[in-house]
């Protein structure tokens, strides 16, 4: 990394620390950057000394001297945090995925805000053997659109909305209500967070 970092930028400082690499390249445009990180983690696919693992990248741009580069290292790191598979991304492509994992996070740990009505539709679906979680959950991807969350789900459109409505018969909540909508939503991707970070341990 240190070769191809003075290659593309003579006066470029590299660190490691842990299993990340920092790389300070002054007076470069975030598209040249992207371009010149794209093809470098690409290049070290299959290289033996990273044992399997996949080099990935996050670019922080316009750092204000060497001041700035603890803040900028923060920043790198929270991008590679909420990035999920994607090799090569910024901090302004990622912002969303940053801060709504950064969001999700600060919940996951306050059982205080479990919303206890989704509580009882999971119980609901576990003693039933039922679908009405991932139904919602499809229907909220889906923005609300009947059609794509049942073909989504690979189920006639009817179903779907019967499951709708037996969800906010168990429930109480109202899908038709936009607080009701962002409320499910964001508890339901604490709980698909936390299943992730289980699967992951």
């Amino acid at each position: 990394l240190r070769l191809e970092a003075s290659a593309f930028a003579a006066s470029s400082l590299t660190a490691v620390v842990g299993d990340r690499a920092y790389l300070l390249l002054p007076d470069t445009s975030v598209n040249r950057l992207t371009r010149w990180t794209t093809a470098l983690v690409k290049r070290f696919d299959g290289a033996s000394a990273l044992r399997g693992a996949v080099l990935r990248g996050a670019i922080v741009s316009d750092v204000d001297g060497l001041a700035g580069v603890a803040a900028a290292r923060a920043e790198c790191d929270r991008v590679l945090l909420a990035a999920g598979g994607q090799r090569v991304t910024t901090l302004a492509q990622a912002r969303t995925a940053v801060l709504l994992g950064e969001i999700i996070g600060a919940l996951q740990g306050r059982p205080d805000l479990v919303d206890p009505r989704l509580e009882r539709l999971r119980a609901y679906d576990e003693e039933h053997a039922g679908s009405l979680v991932a139904s919602l959950r499809a229907y909220l991807a889906a923005l609300g659109n009947v059609r794509d969350a049942a073909r989504a789900l690979d189920i006639h459109t009817n179903t779907l909305r019967y499951r709708l409505e037996r969800a906010q018969q168990i429930t109480g909540l109202r899908l038709d209500d936009p607080q009701d909508r962002l409320l499910t939503a964001l508890q339901l991707a604490i709980t698909q967070a936390g299943a992730n970070a289980g699967a992951l341990s």
